[in-house]
């Protein structure tokens, strides 16, 4: 009995859905902005702290909570936006300007997890 009670607790908790369901892999201008930046302050437009994986991003486009991997950044969450940020453009956060400047501007091919759909995938 005991048994097949902890067989169907395990059962349901595998039938969970992932709350992440919509990919895309597209092309980017990629670009990198630094905490001493013009305009730059240490919240986010949706209120979180600004640290490494920040990523400012058209929201019309990309939905702020969205995972984005960049290749030579890594893993970040669409979490702010920036006057010059619009449409496939994306601003990756990097802690100091000496490294925003290197980055440059570099046109990459991202991977974008969302939870609902966006413009990207029309």
């Amino acid at each position: 009995m005991l048994t097949l009670l902890m067989a169907s607790l395990l059962i349901g908790s595998q039938t969970k859905v992932a709350p992440y369901k919509h990919k895309i892999q597209t092309n980017f201008v990629v670009t990198a902005y630094a905490p001493h930046d013009l305009g730059v302050g240490k919240i986010t437009s949706t209120g979180h702290r600004v640290k490494r994986g920040t990523i400012a991003v058209d929201p019309r486009y990309i939905p702020y909570g969205s995972k984005i991997y960049v290749p030579g950044y890594g893993w970040g969450v669409a979490d702010d936006c920036g006057g010059a940020i619009k449409r496939k453009h994306i601003d990756v956060y990097l802690s100091s300007r000496h490294s925003a400047s290197r980055w440059g501007r570099k046109f990459l091919n991202i991977i974008v997890i969302t939870k609902k759909k966006s413009r990207l995938f029309r």
